[in-house]
């Protein structure tokens, strides 16, 4: 399933263990106000997040606090309250990104991206100038529509 709408050629992410490593383009201009919010506040929904600088190279590292991806997460039957869960935690952090001041087009919407835990949802933010993701109801509506629902239940 594509959902993802960040321009591949910009960034770089790559899962290290723990950890998700996203290596910006040199091209891309960093949100400063963004990167300072997001080191120094634990933004509910939001991955912990990280500037880290070394040998010369600077990248954002993102904790992961799931126990899988939402990929994994909707290969697996769910049922009716497991799925409005899950959808509640992605409205909560884009809602609560806008608080922080910060940019709900910088979400980063991609299901191999997104860490679930108990159907609660943690997002990546891409701190740059410009948004780059898609938006959050043409990602709900792709999502509800890969959801594996429980037969039993009515929906």
């Amino acid at each position: 399933m594509e959902i993802k709408e960040l321009d591949k050629n910009m960034v770089q992410m790559v899962k290290e263990g723990q950890y998700i490593k996203l290596v910006p383009e040199k091209t891309e201009q960093l949100d400063c106000f963004a990167v300072r919010m997001l080191e120094e506040n634990n933004i509910n929904g939001l991955m912990d997040f990280r500037v880290v600088q070394n040998m010369g190279e600077a990248y954002f590292r993102y904790k992961l606090t799931g126990e899988i991806m939402l990929h994994e997460w909707l290969e697996n039957t769910h049922m009716k309250s497991e799925v409005m869960s899950l959808l509640s935690s992605l409205i909560f952090a884009y809602e609560e990104v806008e608080a922080y001041l910060l940019e709900q087009e910088c979400l980063y919407l991609d299901i191999d991206y997104i860490s679930v835990k108990q159907n609660q949802c943690d997002l990546i933010y891409v701190p740059f100038v410009t948004g780059q993701s898609g938006d959050m109801l043409n990602f709900i509506k792709k999502l509800v529509n890969e959801v594996k629902y429980a037969r039993e239940e009515d929906f």
